[in-house]
């Protein structure tokens, strides 16, 4: 079976080293990241879709499994935020459940009729650290983390029956573009 891989946020980061890795061991990797890539990674398929649009994101995950069967996914789009409850705004509240959990529900909607009719499917989800351990000003992203951690757990149960096998990863602080934003951002205060 031919490895191919769909990346959410493979442009920088996490995503962007995982896709160096896999195209190592021989995957055909397609990046789906709100951004552009800067640099073009050689043989690496690139969509532009924000994962909490989840009308774009299914469209686009449709046209690519209309034609290649997905065998690994790593859903690694995410955004941080660094706030207290009472100084966070229901658009920023909004903003993080978007992207980090409801764009991770939506990748997994899209992509698992595809991988239970091929009968197999690797996915792989970036919860964080957060997801066990608490820290001051991160109620919201470490409450989407938790979930996503949570996600996999169900996922797996779901459909062992299907050879989908999904996992969460928490990391803890990477130096990451996101993480030079947000030390940039608590410079600030």
């Amino acid at each position: 079976m031919k490895k191919i891989a769909l990346i959410t946020g493979g442009v920088t980061g996490i995503g962007l080293a995982t896709a160096k890795l896999l195209l190592q061991d021989n995957f055909n990797i397609i990046i789906i990241d709100k951004e552009k890539p800067k640099d073009l990674l050689k043989s690496v398929e690139y969509c532009c879709c924000d994962v909490s649009n989840c009308e774009q994101l299914s469209n686009i995950v449709s046209e690519i499994s209309s034609h290649k069967n997905i065998t690994h996914v790593f859903s690694n789009a995410g955004i941080h935020l660094s706030a207290t409850l009472e100084n966070t705004s229901i658009d920023q509240i909004n903003q993080v459940i978007d992207t980090n959990l409801k764009g991770t529900l939506f990748l997994l909607k899209a992509i698992l009729p595809n991988m239970c009719q091929n009968r197999f499917g690797r996915i792989v989800l970036n919860a964080s650290e957060q997801a066990y351990v608490g820290k001051p000003s991160s109620v919201i992203y470490g409450a989407t983390k938790a979930a996503i951690a949570q996600i996999a757990k169900s996922i797996t149960l779901d459909h062992a029956k299907d050879n989908i096998i999904v996992n969460a990863i928490c990391p803890g602080t990477i130096d990451t573009p996101m993480y030079q934003n947000a030390i940039s951002n608590y410079c600030k205060k």
